[in-house]
């Protein structure tokens, strides 16, 4: 069979702008980096908005070594949460991981517009669970409670 495609406008991979988007995790991979270290990538796509279905950057984080596991477990915390009473108690110690059980899940995804080959790409700038909301990270300096003797908020 032969087909006749039309290639004029497919210069470069269609991408979001920078921002903070609603997502799914579509597809959780075992790979291996150039480099040989054994990474979870995970794919993902914008679930609503002007860009709703487009993809988003991958996210890696590579396993083994101790730094590279605190990314890993920042990342499962966001796309996979748990009892807020308890929040590190799946991913504390030795755990087991069911990839499969991560798709579907739904987060947030920070993405900023960085630079590879010269080109414009979008880059991974944070993960967050759904319930994330920017504007409360940093309490106003106001609602900050009074310190105690030693300097320690309570």
């Amino acid at each position: 069979m032969r087909v006749k495609v039309d290639f004029t406008n497919s210069d470069g991979f269609p991408m979001v702008e920078a921002g903070l988007y609603n997502a799914v995790i579509t597809k959780v991979e075992l790979a291996e980096s150039a480099a040989g270290n054994k990474m979870f990538v995970f794919w993902s796509s914008v679930l609503n908005g002007p860009f709703a279905g487009a993809f988003l950057p991958p996210i890696r984080n590579m396993v083994g070594m101790s730094d590279d596991n605190y990314y890993l477990r920042v990342t499962l915390e966001a796309l996979d949460p748990q009892d807020p009473d308890d929040p590190l108690s799946r991913y504390s110690g030795v755990a087991e991981i069911d990839t499969d059980a991560l798709v579907g899940n739904v987060f947030k995804m920070q993405v900023a517009i960085g630079e590879y080959e010269g080109k414009p790409q979008a880059q991974v700038a944070g993960v967050f669970p759904i319930d994330y909301d920017p504007e409360e990270v940093l309490p106003d300096y106001e609602d900050v409670p009074p310190a105690d003797e030693e300097g320690v908020p309570f």
